[in-house]
């Protein structure tokens, strides 16, 4: 059996005002930019709508 080596993790962040910071190595990242990073998706919902996504359903059932 062969011995695994594992790839270097690397990541994309988009910031509060919009912009992406792309290709940092872990290693590397500034926590003050992990702070300020914002959801890379949404999900849209609507009142009455029998499934909610997991964030939303949590969030309002005081469960994580």
């Amino acid at each position: 059996m062969g011995t695994a080596v594992a790839a270097p993790v690397r990541l994309s962040v988009r910031r509060g005002d919009e912009s992406m910071v792309e290709d940092l190595e872990w290693p590397s990242v500034p926590l003050g930019l992990l702070r300020e990073a914002r959801p890379w998706r949404t999900f849209r919902w609507y009142k009455g709508q029998q499934h909610y996504s997991g964030t939303y359903w949590s969030a309002t059932m005081g469960a994580t």
